[in-house]
């Protein structure tokens, strides 16, 4: 099943200090951190996506948990879009960072639902 969370602020800030997602990536065997703004077409197109999956319980059999990060809204923006682009090395929207077992297996940006899974070697 797919949870949905917010990253919070402290967790961003040790994201910011530390160059890496360490403490929510080792969550879950599957983790996503989808950075964004709030008018990006591809994040609305995926905010629909992964909120449906929550509520109907997909994908069966395998967890994945998305922390979420809408930084254009957050009071320390201009930190973190600093962080993202020139730590994490990504000027586009939304940027994606996956881990699985606490290990950073790639990133992208826009992406569609199969492609997502795939990622994880998940199946709908």
């Amino acid at each position: 099943m797919l949870y949905n969370k917010e990253l919070t602020e402290e967790q961003a800030r040790r994201a910011i200090e530390c160059g890496e997602f360490r403490e929510v990536a080792a969550e879950a065997e599957n983790v996503a951190v989808v950075m964004t703004q709030d008018w990006c077409p591809d994040w609305i197109r995926m905010k629909v996506w992964t909120e449906s999956w929550e509520k109907k319980g997909k994908p069966s059999g395998n967890d994945v948990v998305v922390y979420r990060i809408i930084y254009n809204t957050v009071p320390y923006r201009k930190e973190f879009m600093a962080f993202k682009e020139t730590t994490l090395g990504n000027r586009n929207i939304p940027y994606i960072r996956y881990y699985k077992n606490g290990e950073f297996i790639g990133d992208s940006n826009g992406v569609s639902a199969a492609a997502f899974l795939e990622r994880f070697g998940i199946s709908e």
